[in-house]
């Protein structure tokens, strides 16, 4: 189970800094919003942990095993090695999140989701626990980050560090495995 949280941590973790980002720009999330990102989230999770059992139904265990911790460790290197990329600034031109933008949102940050989810299957994770668990981080890193970001408007934070922390977890996860 500590394993499980600590995947839909490293997965979800890009949320807490989109939350700080609209709290800084005093951007209004509502609940809706915030539980469709959470429902993209858990979909997109499931959905690629599906895809992931199907792929091992053709690989010899330890095959589907190494591929497994191979995706999930080039996930993690790849998000090492955004981290160290020059950071975008983008200016946030609405006041509140409306349904549509939610949903784009949950897929963008859902994407690290894809990958991590076929190597997690083939390592052999669960489908529903993880992706309940990720809905449920996706939403409380979302909503902390807002309600953090509102408190320390006059702080600039580097979106980056988190980022880099997400690759951290994804490599440690594959190593340990």
């Amino acid at each position: 189970m500590f394993t499980i949280i600590l995947i839909a941590i490293s997965l979800s973790i890009d949320a807490f800094g989109i939350g700080i980002t609209y709290g800084i720009r005093k951007v209004i999330v509502p609940i809706m919003p915030k539980i469709i990102v959470s429902a993209i989230s858990a979909l997109i999770t499931f959905l690629s942990l599906s895809m992931g059992l199907q792929i091992q139904k053709f690989l010899p265990n330890l095959a589907a095993k190494i591929i497994g911790t191979l995706i999930l460790f080039c996930m993690g290197i790849y998000l090492v090695f955004q981290s160290f990329l020059p950071a975008e600034e983008k200016e946030i031109q609405i006041t509140r999140i409306n349904l549509t933008e939610a949903f784009f949102i949950g897929c963008a940050l859902s994407v690290d989701s894809i990958g991590s989810g076929i190597g997690l299957a083939m390592l052999g994770f669960d489908n529903f626990y993880l992706s309940s668990t990720v809905a449920i981080c996706q939403f409380i890193f979302l909503s902390f980050g807002i309600f953090l970001g509102n408190k320390i408007s006059d702080i600039n934070l580097d979106h980056r560090k988190f980022i880099l922390l997400s690759g951290l977890i994804l490599i440690f996860i594959a190593c340990v495995r």
